[in-house]
């Protein structure tokens, strides 16, 4: 469909994405490209949680229009002429009555990275034509869709919006809505599920150019010496943008195998913050640094607590915890503990620990699992009667030196570590059910003299996406 009647009015060229594009296979790029943008708009729930996490605000009433080979027009109303480099991967028109959102494409795919360049004529391009957003997409990865992993100059996002997708956040959400799983049910219409489930199915073939991170950059070998940690500015930058991309890649991996949405879990300064994801990563390389740790926090819905990853460069160990209260109503520390006991039981993972925590400084007691379970409570506590206030759950896994230089052992292991440990340990731990709060007998003949008003508020917990 090639008709002027289609195109937006600023366009001079282009036509609607085709889901089965025609052109040369070894094109990857623009097939890719084409294939999601007539995805979106052919399942509406998908578009709308896409846009939703780009600042768009779709429903279904939206009407979704997505173009490919798109050129502007000139002032005399003519296409531009223009360099293939320079011209858009695409464009999305999201009509709400009245008001019109729109967003550039730009996408790559392989091993092919963006370039700022490229992204700043696009942010001048799309300044000038009125369009609010440019959106990038790569095998690159972004904590939240707003971090941007090209750091363009601030002046050009003044005014258009830029956002990020990796492919493989794309290929993430695609599984959450075909799985049948109870986060995303929302797909229902059978030919819609079935053009999603194809969808799917193209990012996971290996020919279509959607890549996995198996192994670290270069730069993450070079800051890991026997004396723990090369202090090396531009090599620690990049090694530490290694680390962020596989915590998100295992955050997306997690979603897909236990069917909810996994969450990056980022302080809200980063999140406010429209350079975010700079100032996150300085801010790592300077606790790098200093404790010679790198670390990354998962939220999982429905979860006892926040699943917390840690890898110790300097002292060469993995660690991963989840942390649980204990049981309010407990009289004794015997009865919290075993509370926790029963929880543990069955657990067949090698290295799990066990740290009461106590009110008081230097006061924590911490012991094996195997431990915990021949000796019950007294291994992590000698008075009945001091309680712990909560349990961290954690495993400890020592690495050598080859191991954490080797780039792809090192994914291997933090891998198994994050998803044994939830499969073993997390998904059976529970926060505690704890008594409700009985009434004063003493003051149940009283008369109610008011009622307080209830009032909903918003916790203002922050969460990051697939981007």
């Amino acid at each position: 469909m090639n008709s002027q009647e289609e195109l937006p009015q600023n366009i001079g060229q282009g036509e609607l994405a085709r889901l089965i594009p025609i052109g040369a296979e070894t094109n990857k790029e623009r097939r890719a490209t084409s294939t999601l943008l007539a995805t979106l708009m052919a399942v509406p729930e998908y578009a709308q949680h896409m846009l939703s996490i780009a600042g768009c605000k779709a429903n279904s009433r939206s009407k979704i229009k997505c173009y490919t080979e798109v050129v502007f027009k000139d002032k005399n109303n003519k296409p531009v002429e223009m360099k293939d480099s320079d011209r858009p991967d695409g464009l999305i028109t999201v009509k709400n009555g009245k008001t019109t959102w729109s967003a550039l494409i730009e996408a790559k795919i392989g091993n092919a990275e963006l370039d700022c360049s490229q992204i700043e004529r696009y942010l001048d391009l799309a300044k000038a034509h009125k369009i609010d957003a440019v959106i990038t997409i790569s095998n690159q990865y972004a904590n939240i869709p707003t971090h941007h992993p090209v750091n363009v100059n601030g002046q050009k996002t003044r005014t258009v919006s830029l956002y990020h997708w990796s492919w493989k956040s794309l290929l993430t959400e695609a599984v959450l809505h075909t799985d049948d799983n109870e986060d995303h049910k929302d797909v229902s219409d059978s030919s819609q599920h079935f053009i999603l489930s194809e969808f799917k199915r193209f990012l996971q073939h290996d020919s279509t150019g959607i890549n996995t991170i198996t192994q670290m950059n270069k730069s993450w070998a070079v800051i890991c010496s026997e004396g723990g940690l090369e202090k090396k500015t531009n090599d620690t930058i990049n090694a530490m943008a290694s680390w962020h991309n596989l915590c998100r890649e295992i955050t997306l991996e997690m979603s897909e195998q236990i069917g909810l949405n996994v969450i990056q879990t980022l302080p809200r300064k980063y999140n406010n913050e429209k350079n975010g994801y700079t100032s996150k990563l300085k801010d790592d390389v300077a606790a790098l640094y200093t404790d010679g740790c790198v670390t990354c926090a998962f939220s999982i819905k429905d979860a006892a607590s926040t699943l917390c990853l840690l890898s110790n460069i300097k002292e060469k160990y993995i660690t991963t915890s989840m942390t649980i209260r204990a049981p309010k109503d407990s009289k004794t520390a015997r009865g919290a503990i075993g509370w926790l006991i029963k929880q543990l039981s069955g657990i067949e993972l090698p290295d799990v620990h066990v740290t009461a925590c106590y009110a008081g400084r230097n006061s924590n007691r911490t012991c094996s699992l195997q431990e915990l379970q021949e000796n019950g409570y007294e291994a992590i506590n000698d008075n009945n009667k001091n309680i712990p206030h909560s349990f961290e759950i954690y495993t400890k896994k020592n690495i050598r030196l080859s191991e954490i230089k080797g780039v792809r052992k090192f994914v291997e292991i933090t891998k198994k570590s994050v998803f044994d440990y939830y499969q073993y340990v997390g998904q059976n731990l529970k926060n505690p059910q704890n008594k409700p709060p009985k009434m004063n007998r003493d003051n149940q003949e009283e008369e109610i003299q008011a009622i307080p008003a209830i009032v909903e508020a918003d916790s203002g917990e922050v969460r990051v996406d697939a981007g």
